[in-house]
């Protein structure tokens, strides 16, 4: 049987004038650690793949490292490591934060000698390792973190004031190299930003800014939506450039996953294209933490073509089946079962969402057969420039929203290109290491126009028995 993710698409160029600009935008890659292992995956990979890629973007450091001296710091992945993979001019740099515990690290820089000193622990560190630059994915200054039920927003009004003035800090004593910031996609991660004037702050300081253009539907959510469409990721983009953001300085982000939900016990049908239909509750209504019926699946190698016949027995361990993105061949003890996470356990964690079936017990759905499903027979909203698909095979049913290669490209024509934004950011790299189809849908973006056709086809096969 053949599935595929997504079709051909053809990026066309369009210029007022009829002549190329020599002016690339930006190309901007997470690479987060916990699928990095493509990177010591023979053949998997080659430095043409990577061809055009500006900038990498090393996930995560928690900020808290350098509430004091980072000397001995070690980054996940050092820059001498990566630098032989990517261009020559390609800039490396590091993030700091991100989504859940990390972030609420920022909560230590809460006074002007506790920023000035991070700062230059911050700056030490970067020269050390030979970064290009830093980029802070706070999520979210002023509150709805990860932690928005244990602290509530009134306690973190401060850091609305406090912002601006830690990105001061940095930039003061990084000089010449960049800094960048991650912002969310929705009114949820806006509340450092009240207004044109407060938010101006930021603008003058960032060299750029990374707009996480999906996770439109998350934990929090209570009926299924394109987590990135067309149509909402045009609202986000404007809904920061009223706020004065220069629109040179955006890069439009593009999610390399697939999210699922499991529908409610009472959600009854729920007809295409499967919008709006009840969702099973997926965090804790006290902490706020993931209760399990929801996730994601990357478009890995290991994910859309996993090799199961390297089995190696029972774990020594305690790691089991697909760990940070490579197969251990082990499988877990009877009575355990092998988490998403790699490891063998018997918690919800483990046992439902995500729970890998070919390597120990699970309770919920086959996850990664579904999502087979979903890139076979998932459906396109051209109306709101979406993609999902409702898989009625499973028990929960499973909701399934994801990009396509299609759907990049008119995201790219009518809001990269039409507002005139400065570049295009992935997250992330290595969720993407089947074929590269995203990564090479981004690259055909961004190479400069003159080194081109005109007409460039992005192949995606995604193709596999």
């Amino acid at each position: 049987m053949k599935l595929h993710r997504a079709l051909a698409g053809v990026f066309t160029i369009a210029s007022a004038v009829g002549f190329p600009s020599v002016n690339a935008l930006r190309d901007v890659m997470y690479l987060d650690q916990w699928h990095s292992s493509f990177l010591e995956t023979p053949g998997i990979f080659t430095k043409e793949d990577f061809r055009g890629i500006t900038h990498v973007i090393l996930a995560f450091m928690d900020p808290a490292n350098f509430t004091q001296d980072a000397t001995a710091i070690q980054p996940c992945i050092k820059a001498s490591e990566l630098r032989p993979h990517f261009d020559n001019d390609t800039q490396i740099g590091v993030s700091l934060g991100g989504w859940g515990d990390y972030s609420t690290s920022f909560s230590q820089v809460s006074t002007e000698g506790t920023r000035a000193a991070f700062a230059t622990h911050l700056s030490n560190w970067l020269a050390m390792e030979d970064l290009d630059f830093v980029d802070i994915d706070w999520e979210y200054p002023g509150g709805n973190g990860a932690d928005y039920l244990v602290t509530p927003n009134d306690k973190k009004t401060k850091e609305i004031t406090d912002f601006p003035l830690f990105l001061q800090a940095i930039k003061k004593q990084i000089g010449t190299k960049s800094l960048s910031i991650a912002v969310g996609g929705t009114a949820t991660g806006m509340l450092a930003f009240p207004n044109k004037a407060q938010s101006k702050a930021v603008w003058d300081i960032v060299d750029f800014v990374n707009i996480m253009a999906y996770d439109f539907v998350n934990r929090r959510s209570n009926a299924t939506a394109y987590h990135t469409d067309v149509n909402t990721t045009m609202s986000a983009v404007q809904s920061w450039m009223a706020l004065g953001l220069p629109p040179q300085k955006v890069n439009l982000g593009f999610g390399f996953y697939a999210k699922y939900f499991e529908l409610g016990i009472s959600a009854g049908p729920c007809p295409l294209p499967w919008i709006g239909c009840l969702i099973a509750e997926s965090e804790d209504p006290v902490t706020g933490a993931d209760n399990f019926n929801s996730g994601i699946l990357t478009f890995e190698q290991s994910v859309l073509s996993p090799n199961r016949t390297l089995y190696h027995g029972l774990t020594p361990d305690g790691s089991c089946g697909v760990l940070n993105g490579a197969t251990t061949g082990f499988s877990c003890n009877p009575g355990t079962c092998c988490g998403a996470s790699g490891w063998c356990g018997s918690s919800a964690e483990h046992c439902r969402a995500g729970c890998q079936t070919a390597w120990g017990g699970c309770q919920g759905p086959d996850t990664v057969a579904s999502l087979q499903n979903a890139l076979k027979y998932g459906q396109t909203d051209w109306s709101i420039g979406g993609q999902s698909y409702l898989d009625t095979t499973t028990t929960p049913n499973l909701f399934w929203t994801f990009e396509t290669v299609e759907l990049m490209q008119q995201k790219y024509d009518r809001i990269v290109a039409g507002l005139g934004l400065g570049g295009v950011m992935g997250w992330s790299l290595g969720e993407d290491s089947y074929d590269w189809a995203f990564v090479k849908a981004m690259q055909n973006m961004t190479v400069t126009w003159a080194q081109r056709d005109w007409n460039m086809t992005v192949s995606a096969k995604r193709y596999h028995a």
